[in-house]
C-alpha cells in the first residue's frame, strides 16, 4: 500500500503503501513536533505493542475516509496483507483490487482500458480477505475512474491550477526536486530505526 495525505484536503488519506510507513510518512503535525493525530495512549501500547520514535499508534484512532488499494499479484505487498489496513483504520473504509502486480497494477491509465478491478459493497470489509473477494464484483479498465468518484465525494470545492508557488505565509525555498535528494545520508540501519519501522 501507498499512502497518499493531501493537506488540501485533510478529509482523504488513501494508501497504497506498507501500513508501516503510515506513521513516519502521513502526518504533518509529527514534523513540527506535536502530537500525531494517530497517536494513541500507554494502554494502547501496551495492548498492541506498536510504537513510532516512543509514540503509541493507534490506528483506530484515524476517524478519516480511507481507501486502502492492493494488487492482486503484487509479490511485494502481499494483497492480503495490504487488506488488513481496513481493520485498522476507525473511519469508513473502502477497499479496491487491481489486477497485475505491484507497479503495472497500480500504474494503470484509464484511457488504456487495459486489465480490470475489484470492488466491494463501501464499508462492508469483513475480517478475512477471501471473504471480502468472494463477494467483489469484478469490473474492466483501470481503477482510476472508481477513484476519482470516491475523491469527488470527500472532497471540498475545486479551484483553478495555480499558476506559482507558496504563499505569503510559506514561501518557496527552492526549486524541485530540492537540496534533501542531493544528500547523501548513512545508508546503514540502526538496530532502533530498524525497531520503529517493524509496527505490524
Amino acid at each position: 500500500m501507498k499512502i497518499l495525505c493531501p493537506n488540501l484536503c485533510r478529509k482523504i488519506v488513501m494508501l497504497l503503501l506498507p501500513l508501516p510507513l503510515l506513521a513516519a510518512a502521513g502526518c504533518s503535525n509529527s514534523a513540527r513536533g506535536q502530537v500525531p493525530a494517530f497517536a494513541g495512549t500507554a494502554a494502547d501500547s501496551a495492548a498492541t505493542g506498536k510504537q513510532t520514535a516512543g509514540v503509541p499508534v493507534d490506528l483506530g484512532r484515524i476517524h478519516l475516509p480511507s481507501m486502502v488499494i492492493a494488487t492482486r499479484e503484487d509479490h511485494i505487498v502481499p494483497w492480503e496483507s495490504a487488506y488488513r489496513g481496513t481493520q485498522l483504520l476507525g473511519g469508513d473504509t473502502e477497499f479496491i483490487l487491481g489486477a497485475s502486480g505491484h507497479v503495472a497494477g497500480i500504474v494503470n491509465p484509464a484511457r488504456g482500458n487495459r486489465r480490470h478491478y475489484w470492488t466491494n459493497i463501501a464499508g462492508q470489509q469483513p475480517a478475512a480477505p477471501q471473504h471480502w473477494f468472494d463477494k467483489a464484483q469484478q469490473a474492466d479498465g483501470s481503477w482510476w475512474p472508481y477513484w476519482m468518484k470516491w475523491l469527488l465525494r470527500h472532497s471540498g470545492r475545486t479551484v483553478a491550477a495555480r499558476k506559482t508557488t507558496g504563499s505569503t505565509q510559506f514561501r518557496p525555498i527552492e526549486p524541485a526536486p530540492g537540496r534533501y535528494v542531493r544528500e547523501r545520508g548513512d545508508l546503514s540501519v540502526s538496530s532502533r530505526t530498524a525497531d520503529q519501522l517493524s509496527l505490524f
